[in-house]
C-alpha cells in the first residue's frame, strides 16, 4: 500500500503481519505508535540525503566511479544511495565528464539495468 503518513496508520489498524514504512523519522514515530497498539511489526526505513562532497583532495577517478555506482545501484531504490553531489567549482566540469563516462559503461554493459524514476 503507498500513500502518506494517513494511509500508514490506518494499515495498521487493519490486521496485517508486518508494515514496512519508508519516510522521515517524524512520521516514522507515528507509524511505530500506532503499530506498537496493535502489536504489528514494522520495518521503518528512516532515511536522510545522502550528500557526496568532492572537493580538491579527491580522486575524481574514484569518486565519480563509486557516485555511479552508489547513486544509481538497484536503480536507485538503495535508502543510502547518493542525493547530490557537492563538487568543487574549478572541479565540476572534469568531475561531471567522468561521472557520465562510469553511468554510459554501467548502462551499456547491462542493457536490462533499470532506469531511475522519480
Amino acid at each position: 500500500m503507498n500513500g502518506a503518513v494517513n494511509v500508514a496508520i490506518r494499515a495498521t489498524q487493519t490486521p496485517v503481519d508486518l508494515i514496512v514504512f519508508t519516510g522521515s523519522t517524524e512520521k516514522g514515530k507515528l507509524v511505530a505508535q500506532s503499530a506498537a497498539k496493535n502489536l504489528v511489526p514494522c520495518i521503518l526505513e528512516l532515511g536522510g540525503k545522502c550528500p557526496m562532497i568532492v572537493d580538491k583532495s579527491a580522486d575524481l577517478e574514484y569518486a565519480a566511479n563509486k557516485c555511479a555506482n552508489v547513486a544509481f545501484m538497484n536503480s536507485g531504490q538503495v535508502c543510502i544511495r547518493i542525493d547530490y553531489v557537492l563538487v568543487e567549482s574549478s572541479l565540476a566540469n572534469a568531475f561531471i565528464a567522468k561521472l557520465k563516462g562510469f553511468m554510459e559503461t554501467m548502462y551499456k554493459q547491462n542493457q536490462t539495468y533499470g532506469k531511475v524514476i522519480n
